[in-house]
């Protein structure tokens, strides 16, 4: 019988697994113009932001900021 590889989430004993895990976030600012008798909506305009990257190194399921 073949030998299935071992998840790399659960690391063999005594060998630990480090990556990095990269999260990107836009922030998007929305303009919202009313009409302050009837409250309708005039206009909306969604600009977006300058992307952030957030990098987060996890060693053996232990996560650590950087």
């Amino acid at each position: 019988m073949a030998q299935r590889p071992s998840s790399p989430a659960t690391p063999p004993p005594g060998r630990e697994i480090t990556y990095t895990l990269v999260h990107v976030e836009t922030p998007i600012k929305v303009t919202t113009v009313r009409d302050q008798r009837t409250g309708a909506v005039i206009s909306r305009t969604e600009k977006r932001g300058t992307p952030r990257e957030t990098r987060t190194e996890i060693t053996k399921g232990s996560r650590i900021s950087i």
